[in-house]
C-alpha cells in the first residue's frame, strides 16, 4: 500500500471520528429536557408522563367535567336567565375551581356575550349553574351554549371522602305566594353536617303542567353553620311570559354547597 493511500485512509478515519464526536456533542446540547408531556417514561414516572415527578396517574386518568343542558328564559322587560348543568363523572374525586362560560349568540349565530363562573363539583354530581347578569335582551338571543373553560388537567382534583360533603336539604316543600307584581317562594334549609356548609345555593326550576321548564331562579348564602337552619325567600316577577304557564306542583328545588 502506497504512502499516499495510507494518508487518504487515515484522513477519512480521522474525519469520521470527528464527525461522530461532533454529532454526540450536538445531540447532548440540543436534546430536549425530560418533561411530563413528552410521551416518554424518562424521569422516574410510574407510567408514561404520570407518577413520580409528574401528575399522579390516577388523576391524569380522570374524565373531565362536562357541561350540558344550556337554555335561557326571558321576562317581558327583556331580562334573561341562563341555566345549565356541570357533571363530574368521576367517582372518587372532587373537581374544584372548575371554570365555565355561558356563550350567548344572536339570531345570526354571532357570539355577542360571554359570562363566566367557577364551581366545585362533587363526585358523580350534576350541578346546576345559573346566571342572571346578561346584558343581551331576550328577543335578541338566538341560542346559548355552556362550555368548560378549565381542562381536566388544570382543575384542582381532591380525593373524596364522604364526610367532606355537607348534607344540606330542604326542611319542607317551599311555599308559593303572590306579593303584588311578584311571586314569593319561601322555605327553610337545614345543614345536617357537623361542619359549616359554604357557598350554599338553591336553584329553583319552575315548570308547566307537562313538566317543561319555563323559568329558573336562585338563592345563595355564604354559609350555613353546623346543624344550623336558614330560611330563604326567592322573589321572581309575576310575568305573563311564564307565570300563566307555571304549575307550582311541578317546581323542583336543588340545594348545592361546598
Amino acid at each position: 500500500m502506497s504512502r499516499r493511500t495510507k494518508k487518504f485512509i487515515y484522513g477519512v478515519f480521522y474525519l469520521a471520528v470527528l464527525a461522530v464526536l461532533g454529532w454526540m456533542v450536538y445531540g447532548a446540547n440540543n436534546a430536549e429536557a425530560p418533561s411530563c408531556i413528552d410521551g416518554k417514561r424518562n424521569q422516574g414516572e410510574e407510567q408514561t408522563d404520570c407518577g413520580g415527578p409528574c401528575m399522579a396517574c390516577e388523576i391524569k386518568q380522570l374524565n373531565p367535567v362536562s357541561a350540558r343542558g344550556a337554555r335561557f328564559f326571558g321576562l317581558q322587560d327583556g331580562r334573561v336567565v341562563l341555566l345549565g348543568e356541570l357533571v363530574n363523572p368521576n367517582e372518587g374525586y372532587i373537581a374544584e375551581n372548575v371554570s365555565y362560560e355561558f356563550g350567548i349568540r344572536d339570531k345570526t349565530g354571532y357570539k355577542v356575550e360571554t359570562l363566566s363562573g367557577e364551581e366545585t363539583v362533587f363526585p358523580l354530581e350534576k350541578r346546576y349553574v345559573l346566571n342572571a347578569e346578561a346584558r343581551t335582551r331576550f328577543n335578541n338571543i338566538g341560542s346559548v351554549e355552556l362550555q368548560i373553560s378549565t381542562s381536566s388537567l388544570d382543575a384542582s382534583w381532591e380525593k373524596f371522602y364522604g364526610t367532606l360533603k355537607p348534607n344540606v336539604s330542604l326542611v319542607s316543600p317551599p311555599v308559593f305566594s303572590e306579593q303584588g307584581n311578584n311571586i314569593s317562594i319561601s322555605g327553610e334549609i337545614k345543614n345536617q353536617s357537623s361542619f359549616s356548609a359554604r357557598n350554599v345555593k338553591i336553584i329553583a326550576i319552575l315548570s308547566d303542567s307537562f313538566g317543561d321548564p319555563v323559568f329558573a331562579a336562585a338563592w345563595a348564602a355564604d354559609n350555613v353553620s353546623a346543624f344550623g337552619s336558614r330560611e330563604f325567600t326567592i322573589i321572581i316577577p309575576r310575568d305573563g311570559v311564564f307565570s300563566r304557564r307555571m304549575d307550582n306542583e311541578r317546581a323542583k328545588f336543588y340545594v348545592f354547597s361546598e
